[in-house]
Protein backbone atom coordinates (compact mmCIF):
# COMPACT_ATOMS: atom_id res chain seq x y z
CA UNK A 1 0.00 0.00 0.00
CA UNK A 2 1.05 3.69 -0.87
CA UNK A 3 0.25 7.18 -0.81
CA UNK A 4 -2.93 7.24 -3.11
CA UNK A 5 -4.15 3.70 -2.68
CA UNK A 6 -8.00 3.09 -2.63
CA UNK A 7 -8.84 1.12 0.17
CA UNK A 8 -11.45 -0.18 2.28
CA UNK A 9 -11.46 -0.19 5.71
CA UNK A 10 -12.44 -3.83 7.02
CA UNK A 11 -12.01 -3.96 11.13
CA UNK A 12 -11.89 -2.40 13.70
CA UNK A 13 -8.92 -2.47 16.62
CA UNK A 14 -9.91 -4.34 19.00
CA UNK A 15 -7.93 -2.39 21.03
CA UNK A 16 -9.20 0.70 20.02
CA UNK A 17 -10.50 3.07 23.04
CA UNK A 18 -14.26 4.18 23.13
CA UNK A 19 -13.39 7.87 23.52
CA UNK A 20 -15.81 9.86 24.61
CA UNK A 21 -18.16 12.32 23.74
CA UNK A 22 -15.73 15.25 22.11
CA UNK A 23 -13.74 12.22 20.47
CA UNK A 24 -16.03 9.79 20.07
CA UNK A 25 -12.97 6.76 18.57
CA UNK A 26 -15.19 4.05 18.60
CA UNK A 27 -18.10 5.11 17.20
CA UNK A 28 -15.89 6.70 14.35
CA UNK A 29 -14.55 3.69 13.30
CA UNK A 30 -17.86 2.12 13.28
CA UNK A 31 -19.41 4.52 11.09
CA UNK A 32 -16.13 3.93 8.44
CA UNK A 33 -16.23 0.56 8.18
CA UNK A 34 -17.01 -1.10 4.63
CA UNK A 35 -16.00 2.22 2.95
CA UNK A 36 -13.73 3.35 0.54
CA UNK A 37 -11.18 5.65 1.12
CA UNK A 38 -7.52 7.44 0.22
CA UNK A 39 -4.83 6.72 1.71
CA UNK A 40 -3.78 10.62 2.67
CA UNK A 41 0.09 9.57 4.29
CA UNK A 42 2.10 6.93 6.28
CA UNK A 43 3.31 7.35 9.66
CA UNK A 44 6.74 6.65 11.21
CA UNK A 45 5.74 3.25 12.44
CA UNK A 46 3.39 1.99 8.86
CA UNK A 47 0.09 3.48 9.84
CA UNK A 48 -2.30 4.84 7.04
CA UNK A 49 -3.59 8.45 7.38
CA UNK A 50 -7.22 8.35 5.52
CA UNK A 51 -9.52 11.34 5.07
CA UNK A 52 -13.04 10.13 6.18
CA UNK A 53 -14.38 13.88 5.78
CA UNK A 54 -16.97 11.59 3.05
CA UNK A 55 -18.02 9.58 5.98
CA UNK A 56 -18.48 11.88 8.41
CA UNK A 57 -18.89 15.21 7.28
CA UNK A 58 -16.51 16.66 9.47
CA UNK A 59 -13.75 18.97 7.26
CA UNK A 60 -10.74 17.59 7.62
CA UNK A 61 -11.16 14.51 9.89
CA UNK A 62 -8.81 11.81 9.42
CA UNK A 63 -7.98 8.41 11.20
CA UNK A 64 -4.62 6.59 11.73
CA UNK A 65 -5.08 2.90 11.38
CA UNK A 66 -3.04 -0.16 11.14
CA UNK A 67 -2.34 -1.81 7.11
CA UNK A 68 -4.15 -5.26 8.45
CA UNK A 69 -7.31 -3.33 8.82
CA UNK A 70 -7.36 -2.25 5.22
CA UNK A 71 -7.65 -3.84 1.83
CA UNK A 72 -6.45 -2.63 -1.57
CA UNK A 73 -9.53 -1.78 -3.33
CA UNK A 74 -7.45 -0.12 -6.62
CA UNK A 75 -3.98 0.15 -6.51
CA UNK A 76 -2.75 4.06 -7.73
CA UNK A 77 -2.21 4.66 -11.22
CA UNK A 78 -5.07 1.73 -12.06
CA UNK A 79 -6.69 3.07 -15.31
CA UNK A 80 -10.54 2.84 -13.25
CA UNK A 81 -11.48 3.72 -10.16
CA UNK A 82 -15.22 2.72 -9.23
CA UNK A 83 -17.83 5.73 -8.62
CA UNK A 84 -17.44 5.29 -4.64
CA UNK A 85 -13.91 5.28 -4.84
CA UNK A 86 -13.81 8.30 -7.38
CA UNK A 87 -16.06 10.17 -5.35
CA UNK A 88 -14.03 9.27 -1.89
CA UNK A 89 -11.04 10.76 -3.60
CA UNK A 90 -13.20 14.28 -5.30
CA UNK A 91 -14.57 14.75 -2.14
CA UNK A 92 -11.13 14.18 -0.20
CA UNK A 93 -10.51 17.38 -1.75
CA UNK A 94 -13.13 19.58 -0.81
CA UNK A 95 -13.86 21.66 2.40
CA UNK A 96 -16.06 24.10 4.19
CA UNK A 97 -14.84 27.03 1.71
CA UNK A 98 -15.90 27.75 -2.05
CA UNK A 99 -13.38 25.94 -4.67
CA UNK A 100 -13.35 26.45 -8.32
CA UNK A 101 -14.29 22.89 -9.71
CA UNK A 102 -11.01 22.78 -11.67
CA UNK A 103 -9.20 22.79 -8.65
CA UNK A 104 -10.52 19.97 -7.09
CA UNK A 105 -10.07 18.20 -10.17
CA UNK A 106 -6.40 19.13 -10.45
CA UNK A 107 -5.61 18.10 -6.68
CA UNK A 108 -7.83 15.15 -7.15
CA UNK A 109 -5.54 14.11 -10.24
CA UNK A 110 -2.55 14.80 -8.64
CA UNK A 111 -3.01 12.08 -6.31
CA UNK A 112 -4.41 9.90 -8.95
CA UNK A 113 -2.65 10.90 -12.32
CA UNK A 114 -4.79 8.27 -14.05
CA UNK A 115 -7.98 9.44 -13.31
CA UNK A 116 -9.81 11.14 -16.45
CA UNK A 117 -10.72 14.11 -15.58
CA UNK A 118 -14.31 14.47 -17.63
CA UNK A 119 -15.24 11.43 -15.69
CA UNK A 120 -14.14 13.29 -12.36
CA UNK A 121 -16.55 16.61 -13.45
CA UNK A 122 -19.40 13.79 -14.11
CA UNK A 123 -18.98 12.65 -10.35
CA UNK A 124 -19.17 16.02 -9.06
CA UNK A 125 -21.99 17.06 -10.76
CA UNK A 126 -23.46 13.73 -8.97
CA UNK A 127 -22.41 14.59 -5.93
CA UNK A 128 -23.28 17.89 -5.82
CA UNK A 129 -27.37 16.22 -7.16
CA UNK A 130 -26.73 13.66 -4.59
CA UNK A 131 -26.52 16.66 -1.94
CA UNK A 132 -22.99 15.55 -0.91
CA UNK A 133 -21.38 18.67 -2.81
CA UNK A 134 -22.80 22.37 -2.92
CA UNK A 135 -22.44 24.14 -6.11
CA UNK A 136 -22.30 27.77 -6.91
CA UNK A 137 -22.69 28.20 -11.06
CA UNK A 138 -22.23 25.91 -14.08
CA UNK A 139 -20.75 23.04 -12.99
CA UNK A 140 -19.98 22.04 -16.30
CA UNK A 141 -17.60 25.07 -16.53
CA UNK A 142 -15.05 24.16 -13.95
CA UNK A 143 -13.04 27.45 -14.15
CA UNK A 144 -16.25 29.20 -13.23
CA UNK A 145 -17.94 26.96 -10.78
CA UNK A 146 -17.25 26.51 -7.47
CA UNK A 147 -18.16 23.88 -4.93
CA UNK A 148 -17.97 22.72 -1.45
CA UNK A 149 -18.87 20.83 1.28
CA UNK A 150 -22.32 21.66 2.59
CA UNK A 151 -22.51 23.69 5.30
CA UNK A 152 -24.28 20.85 7.68
CA UNK A 153 -21.77 18.59 6.65
CA UNK A 154 -18.87 20.52 8.54
CA UNK A 155 -18.80 20.35 12.43
CA UNK A 156 -15.41 21.37 12.79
Amino acid sequence: MKVGDAVKLIGIPPDLPKGDADLPTLATFEKCVGHTFVIADFNEIGWAEIDIASVTGSLGETIWVEPQFLELVRMENEDSLSDDELDALLLAQTNAHWQKVAMIIGKAMSVNKECDSDRMGQRIAALVDAGKLESAGDISNWRFSEVRLPAGRVTR
